[in-house]
């Protein structure tokens, strides 16, 4: 903790006029975790600025800092190190680290607020050691280096600050010729060099193996280190060096010529060419003695050249020499001195003039026979028979000819050719006629001067190249090379074009490289070929030709071509798969690849063909001509070209017809195939038209008509053309009577196809031949043009009604919810209103204010769940009446009276209608007379109303016959008498109770229900079922009229004000003649007010 404390300072401290203080804190990288370095209440004096009662309870947070480099404990405001904190991780390669944050400190129950920024300067530490990218490298340093001269090599890399980065090299071990210097860049990196201090020499010292080490700015510091091997490399320092200064050797005068007098030695401490020796005799010397002697360069033998001639008292002294291959070579010389011991008779000497300034005879090679090559000259100052000598020469190509005494010329005996053979060895030996006799050879060399008389020649006679097309101009084609044995002008060769080149190629006149000269296309043109001139520069020039062939190499450029603009094939429809239908052609001009094509379908081509890639259309599917006679669509041609080029067409299959569908009989048919013929029809008269058609075509469409079955006795015969059944023979009474005709149709396909039908004839006595329709296939096509408008023309009208009667609904729903509303409001305004409270369930014990369902359990009992009961309150209504002023009264008197007059007038209509009762009322009795019956669409089935509606309606029929059985006659009650349902009622025997229910006079207004479906009885307008009683009227026990209310699961709805506009009022008579099947409806319109129907003692509603 002291250590911490130790490098731990608070630099500064500073208050804003905002309230913001600033803190910075140094402390070093590597201490650790967990190490409290601060506190911010003490550091940022908080305690000096604020009083007690703000800072008793201060909250302390981060607003921002480093990822987990640090901590804060809220409540003591101390602040740690989160992790190990490493310099070099957290600010590689900056001078100065410092990281931000920013401290919250807020009071847990006031408003007090304060940020606080803290700058942490973290403190580097020598921890890291100076590191070589690689750990050994090699290095190769010329021997000749220069002192001070430097050789680059990679700097050791230190990731501490500037404080403990790299301060020094070294170089171990001690003693070393080298040391290292390294300084900084302008971009403040550094570079290292490996200084030579001392001379170098491989020849001491050839390999140095050193390290070179980096010191860092710690104490003590750290050291990083790279091994470094050196190897010096050999310059030509060295000179060689022979075995012997001055070598001394005694010959006999009559050694042989050639023969090894000496061998010579030296060694060069170099290596490699620097080292190797080559070995000369000095020209620096008497040339009598570079005539005796020489010396194999490469062995170091000296041998003798020519003759030796003792002479008393005289040696010969050589100077040799050695060299070594260096760039620059180094030479030794030394001495040989050569002793010549006398033998007694002396060889000839040869002296050989060769009549030029060089070391070599020259001839032309257009020298003629006899042209002179050399002098030669014999010496031999020997006496007598010693001093004879004779001469010949070895070389066939030239002659030896005498001049004078010991004096001959050699000539040219055979003619030269330099291309051939440029140089000639001759040797000429001279022998005198001693006993022994002794001899000497000369030689000398012959070099044949050249003339043009060689053609150039081009390495190939024909030259085959290749471009692309599309080329650029002046690139180049092809590079030609001709060659010419001659020499210097005579051989520098020019390269033209020939005229039939044009103006497509050039050539380069020195390299003979062809260019082209313009862009090519190979479609237009494939292959160029042409000559090509090589002319020398002799005088006068000579030439040869060479035949350049250039083939244009192919690119993919040219689309493929269909040989047709459009294609057309037929195919006979049912061919089996894969019948070929057509073939597809198609040409590329390109070449290779690019040129083969390829052919296919788009794809998702719906045709029921498949395309081969080589073109063939097949058959891969059903073909039916009556279904689809032509097929259009398009081909692809695609080239194996990358990419590839496509092209397309357009094909058109025909579908031709085949003999694949009998002939279809239109008359006569299942339900109609029998006709009357009069029998009076005279001969040949026609009785009936055989309708009949194929959809086939041509041929196969031709219909023959046939009798193949007949009862007539060949009365009747048919027009196998026209299908007309004439009479055949003359009718008499004796022919009537009925006969059938088995009717024949056929087409004229290759295989006919036949159709049978039956036709009966039924000859009577009147006049009444019935004939068919003769009509002809343009009156059929005709026909159904007119049938298919009608549909349109009927679907058009049916949107139309439908959507004018979805509008006219939904503005009388409209209409009613308004007339709804000034309802609930007119009745607001008007006498109060009895309502039938909510269904009771009610005991086992009878009651006289209950209601019972018709409805039993099958054992005889009653339903006690369907029991209701009506309240007291309602009761009491009924009892006491409702109090109403005297306008009221006068109103509602009129009201009644219209209502009574109108339903009146709709009794009237239906007087003589049959009233049924029970269950026949649940049956419907079909709408046979309306205009609609027949129709089986749900929404209208043609008895008034729609099912869909929400109110019943009565629309049986009821005759008066059935009405007048069943119930006896009427007895009037008010104008028309009681109806029939009323008077004879069904009986309640299921009914807890001796007495029927009593009827109540009061308006009983009941909410629109559901259809009553146990209701076998009444089919009334739930929303206006009421039923009134005169005051005073005794029951009638079980012949109450009063209807059940049976299957109401949940019981009678909440009362709702009854519709009293009437526009739903329906009675219970039916008129057969209407279209509407009894169901009266009156417009609302007509009834704008409320309407009570308190006081109408004869109507039922």
């Amino acid at each position: 903790m002291g250590s911490v404390l130790r490098n731990l300072w608070i630099l500064l401290i500073f208050v804003t006029c905002c309230g913001s203080v600033d803190i910075m804190y140094n402390i070093t990288e590597e201490q650790g975790a967990n190490v409290t370095f601060g506190n911010i209440f003490r550091d940022a004096r908080l305690g000096e600025f604020h009083n007690d009662s703000r800072t008793d309870k201060l909250k302390y947070s981060f607003l921002n800092q480093p990822p987990h480099y640090f901590s804060i404990d809220p409540e003591t405001s101390d602040i740690k190190t989160a992790v190990i904190l490493d310099r070099e991780k957290i600010c590689p390669y900056k001078e100065e680290c410092t990281l931000p944050l920013e401290i919250a400190v807020q009071s847990e129950i006031g408003a007090y607020f304060e940020k606080i920024h803290v700058m942490i300067n973290l403190l580097d530490i020598n921890d890291k050691t100076p590191a070589f990218p690689q750990p050994s490298t090699d290095l190769k340093i010329s021997e000749g280096a220069v002192l001070f001269k430097g050789f680059v090599i990679d700097g050791a890399i230190d990731q501490d600050s500037e404080e403990y980065s790299v301060k020094r090299y070294e170089v171990k071990p001690d003693g070393t010729p080298f040391d290292v210097i390294f300084y900084k860049n302008l971009d403040d990196s550094l570079s290292v060099k490996l200084v030579v201090n001392q001379s170098l020499d491989r020849e001491v010292t050839s390999h140095y193996d050193i390290q070179v080490l980096a010191y860092d700015g710690g104490s003590p510091p750290n050291i990083g280190m790279m091994k470094v091997n050196i190897t010096i490399g050999d310059i030509n320092d060295n000179s060689p060096v022979f075995d012997n200064s001055n070598y001394n050797v005694s010959v006999k005068e009559e050694i042989a010529v050639n023969s090894t007098i000496l061998q010579l030695r030296a060694t060069d401490r170099d290596i490699g060419r620097n080292g190797e020796i080559v070995y000369k005799i000095s020209t620096n010397q008497p040339e009598k003695v570079q005539e005796l002697f020489f010396v194999n360069e490469n062995t170091g033998e000296l041998k003798i050249a020519k003759q030796l001639i003792y002479e008393p008292s005289e040696k010969y002294r050589l100077i040799v020499e050695a060299y070594d291959k260096g760039e620059q070579p180094f030479m030794t010389q030394a001495f040989v001195n050569v002793h010549v011991q006398d033998s007694g008779n002396n060889p000839p000497e040869i002296k050989i003039n060769l009549l030029t300034d060089s070391d070599r005879a020259q001839v032309s090679e257009y020298a003629n026979r006899g042209a002179v090559v050399a002098h030669i000259r014999v010496i031999d100052n020997d006496a007598g028979a010693n001093g004879i000598v004779s001469c010949n020469i070895s070389n066939s190509q030239f002659t030896l000819q005498k001049l004078e005494v010991q004096e001959y010329k050699v000539t040219v005996d055979k003619p030269m050719d330099r291309e051939r053979q440029d140089e000639h060895y001759v040797v000429i030996s001279c022998q005198d006629i001693g006993t022994p006799p002794l001899s000497c050879n000369a030689s000398f060399r012959v070099q044949v001067t050249d003339e043009n008389d060689q053609d150039p020649q081009f390495s190939q006679t024909q030259y085959n190249a290749s471009i692309p097309e599309g080329n650029n101009r002046g690139v180049a084609v092809i590079q030609i090379l001709a060659t010419d044995n001659d020499l210097g002008e005579n051989a520098r060769i020019q390269y033209k074009l020939h005229g039939d080149a044009g103006a497509d190629f050039t050539v380069d006149a020195d390299t003979g490289t062809i260019r082209a000269n313009k862009e090519f296309d190979r479609e237009s043109v494939p292959q160029y070929r042409f000559r090509v001139y090589a002319v020398d520069s002799g005088d006068p020039p000579r030439s040869s030709t060479a035949t350049i062939v250039v083939n244009i190499g192919d690119i993919n450029d040219n689309f493929p071509e269909f040989t047709q603009g459009q294609f057309k094939a037929s195919v006979q429809e049912n061919v089996p798969f894969d019948t070929s239908v057509l073939q597809l052609t198609a040409t590329d001009k390109d070449a290779g690849d690019n040129g083969k094509v390829s052919f296919s379908l788009p794809k998702h081509s719906d045709v029921p063909f498949v395309l081969a890639p080589n073109g063939t259309i097949l058959v891969n599917g059903r073909l039916d001509r009556e279904e689809k006679n032509k097929y259009v669509f398009t081909a692809i041609a695609s080239d194996h070209g990358n990419p590839p080029n496509r092209n397309s067409v357009v094909v058109q299959v025909d579908i031709t017809d085949a003999n694949d569908n009998e002939p279809i009989l239109v008359f006569p048919n299942a339900s109609n195939d029998t006709v009357k013929v009069s029998v009076n029809s005279p001969l040949n008269t026609m009785v009936a038209q055989i309708q009949a058609f194929d959809i086939d075509e041509g041929e196969n469409r031709t219909l023959v008509y046939s009798i193949a079955g007949r009862n007539d006795s060949d009365i009747f015969n048919i027009n196998s053309l026209t299908g007309e059944v004439i009479v055949a023979r003359s009718l008499h009474e004796g022919h009537v009577n009925s006969y059938f005709l088995k009717i024949a149709v056929s087409d004229k396909g290759v295989y006919p196809l036949t159709n049978y039908a039956n036709l009966h004839l039924t000859v009577v006595r009147t006049n009444v031949t019935t004939l068919v329709s003769t009509q002809t296939a343009e009156d059929d096509e005709l026909n159904m043009r007119i049938v298919v408008a009608v549909v349109v023309v009927t679907l058009v009208l049916s949107i139309s009604i439908l959507l004018t009667i979805f509008f006219v609904r939904r503005r009388d729903l409209k209409r009613k919810e308004l007339n709804a509303q000034a309802e609930a409001k007119a009745m607001e305004n008007t006498c109060p209103k009895v309502y039938l409270n909510p269904p009771k369930y009610v005991a086992q014990e009878p009651s006289p204010g209950m209601f019972y369902s018709e409805e039993t359990d099958g054992r005889g009992r009653g339903n006690n769940q369907n029991m209701y009961q009506l309240s007291d309150s309602s009761v009491a209504m009924e009892k006491h009446g409702r109090s109403e002023s005297p306008n009221d009264e006068v109103r509602q008197s009129e009201l009644n009276r219209m209502a009574s007059i109108r339903l009146h007038q709709k009794l009237v209509q239906s007087h003589d209608k049959q009233w049924h009762a029970g269950p026949e009322y649940n049956k419907e009795r079909p709408d046979n007379h309306s205009d609609t019956s027949g129709e089986t669409i749900q929404s209208d089935s043609g008895v008034g109303i729609s099912e869909g509606e929400t109110r019943s309606t009565m629309s049986h029929s009821h005759h008066t016959d059935d009405l007048r059985k069943k119930f006896g006659p009427s007895q009037q009650v008010g104008r028309r008498g009681t109806p029939p349902h009323l008077s004879n009622s069904p009986r309640y025997n299921n009914a807890p109770y001796s007495q029927s229910p009593p009827l109540y006079e009061n308006v009983v207004e009941l909410q629109q229900y559901p259809p009553l479906m146990g209701d076998t009885i009444h089919h009334l307008p739930l929303h206006v079922r009421t039923f009134y009683q005169p005051k005073g009227a005794a029951p009638t026990g079980s012949t109450s009229s009063i209807p059940s209310y049976g299957n109401f699961s949940n019981g009678i709805y909440p009362a709702r004000s009854v519709d009293e506009t009437l526009d739903s009022i329906a009675t219970g008579y039916d008129d057969d003649d209407t279209t509407t099947s009894g169901s009266y409806t009156i417009d609302v319109d007509e009834y704008p007010v409320e309407v009570r129907l308190q006081k109408v003692p004869d109507v039922f509603v």
